[in-house]
């Protein structure tokens, strides 16, 4: 027992030294004419642990990566699923948290004003709904899909990723082509 709490306070520490890392990184980043919006962000970050819930609202980093790495201890997502995050990455595990909940990560959406060439995602009502609408690719919209719950963040304008909370897919209509998430918890783990 007292192993696994040394690996716990271990994790914790080297997640602080990461941070702790990016703020510098954001601070050099901000002494450099132009470039002072993400030290702002590097300031906002909270920290990810295992005795708080992620919550709707916060920010909880700038790299998709770190943020999957670091819930990877505190809350038992998959190791495999780290794989799918960072550069040029899907932003998707499936079925990767202990409830077999998958864990999305939106890069591009109307808050960013970005779409991926496939599909554009939209958040609205606050953060109670997203929708999926699919171009002329309609190989995201398989009804299989239909139920599946995720943990989702999204990309603000200053780069930092805000937890949205757990939705489910509710809905998918091949014809307008949209697939659409709702908010069941603005919390994860859910209460």
């Amino acid at each position: 027992m007292a192993e696994i709490e040394d690996s716990k306070k271990a994790t914790l520490e080297e997640i602080e030294r990461k941070m702790k890392q990016v703020r510098e990184a954001a601070a050099l980043a901000a002494s450099k004419p132009g470039k002072a919006a993400k030290a702002v962000v590097a300031e906002l970050v909270e920290a990810i642990a295992e005795s708080t819930p992620l919550t709707a609202g916060k920010k909880y980093g700038t790299a998709s990566n770190m943020i999957y790495d670091a819930c990877i201890p505190a809350f038992g997502f998959a190791q495999e699923g780290l794989k799918e995050f960072g550069w040029n990455n899907h932003m998707y595990a499936k079925a990767a948290t202990k409830e077999g909940y998958s864990v999305w990560m939106l890069a591009h959406s109307n808050w960013t004003d970005t779409k991926n060439g496939k599909w554009r995602n939209t958040i609205s009502e606050g953060f109670r709904l997203i929708t999926e609408g699919w171009g002329e690719n309609a190989a995201g919209l398989d009804k299989e899909l239909l139920g599946e719950k995720r943990v989702a963040f999204a990309k603000d304008t200053a780069g930092a990723y805000v937890f949205l909370g757990v939705f489910k897919c509710a809905l998918i209509d091949p014809e307008k082509r949209i697939k659409q998430y709702e908010l069941i918890s603005d919390k994860y783990p859910r209460d």
